[in-house]
């Protein structure tokens, strides 16, 4: 009797020691999650280390013009109080949502239905700009390139908003109009048309005078 109480003490102590022992950690499942995370850290170097490698192929193998096209203190060339109509205002919605082909129909639009108001040029201007925008295409922003029929589109628009621009009062907006000229000519590999109006900028020291330059002397 005596010898049964004592193995059923001894059960008994034993079961309450293990539920209050802690769960013991399998060396295999420490292992498989210590490699898992090792993997994912692996990876996440692989592809940071890929990406840095294609940028600096990018930066060595894109040519100077197609580079910056847009100064940084253009880059919301849209933001223009040049122009109140209704199609010029809805295009300007558009163009901030980087919505170009709304914003070039709504100029069109506008240009179509207003073309003799003198402050048109700007419709134009803006129209050209958005097509130069719309042109550019890239990898994760990598490799910059331009589709060259929206490019030429560019240039017309660009002239006409310089052969309406005549009052003398916005010759700014002119000298704007020049430097895009010159780099989209820099774009289509036209050297000589793009130094004639860069010269321009240049000459006149107008807001693009230092990218102007650069432009140039990238093109030599």
């Amino acid at each position: 009797m005596e010898s049964e109480y004592s193995e059923t003490t001894e059960y008994l102590s034993n079961t309450i020691k293990d539920q209050r022992s802690p769960d013991k950690i399998h060396p295999s499942l420490f292992l498989k999650r210590s490699g898992s995370v090792k993997y994912a850290f692996v990876s996440v170097f692989a592809i940071f280390i890929l990406y840095v490698g294609l940028y600096s192929l990018s930066s060595f193998t894109t040519p100077e013009y197609k580079k910056n096209l847009f100064a940084e203190q253009d880059n919301a060339f849209y933001k223009t109080r040049g122009r109140t109509s209704i199609e010029f205002q809805k295009a300007l919605d558009a163009l901030e949502h980087n919505d170009f082909s709304d914003a070039a129909n709504y100029l069109m639009q506008d240009i179509n239905d207003h073309n003799n108001e003198s402050s048109i040029f700007y419709s134009y201007y803006i129209l050209g700009l958005s097509y130069i925008k719309s042109a550019e295409s890239n990898f994760l922003g990598m490799f910059n390139n331009f589709d060259n029929e929206k490019v030429s589109i560019a240039i017309k628009n660009l002239n006409e908003s310089i052969e309406k621009n005549t009052s003398g009062n916005y010759e700014n907006l002119n000298l704007d109009a020049h430097y895009y000229l010159g780099r989209c000519y820099l774009l289509l590999g036209d050297i000589e048309n793009a130094k004639h109006h860069l010269s321009i900028v240049i000459d006149q020291k107008g807001k693009f005078y230092n990218e102007a330059l650069s432009a140039i002397e990238g093109s030599n």
